[in-house]
């Protein structure tokens, strides 16, 4: 399975986030609330440079409506396109 290659000229994920939780008219402390994680982890991912783990980027996919591929700007190969991450997320 080849690994997911980052788009040339692609934004930083917490710009890319930022950017996202502002046109969908979100605040910090909303995005978190419903993420179910804490602010400081949000303001980490938008201004630190902390990278989120996969469930919690499967949380914030989820809230914000996007896909992984979209939000991480990765171009994910085919057998990464049909894992089933809801099934692998209930598993755990």
């Amino acid at each position: 399975m080849a690994a997911p290659r980052k788009l040339h000229g692609s934004t930083p994920f917490g710009d890319r986030l930022k950017k996202t939780r502002t046109e969908k008219g979100m605040g910090i402390h909303e995005l978190a609330a419903a993420c179910d994680l804490p602010v400081c982890r949000i303001t980490g991912y938008e201004n630190r440079g902390v990278k989120p783990r996969f469930d919690s980027l499967m949380k914030l996919c989820a809230v914000l409506d996007c896909s992984l591929e979209w939000l991480c700007e990765v171009e994910l190969g085919q057998a990464y396109k049909e894992i089933d991450i809801k099934q692998g997320l209930q598993s755990e």
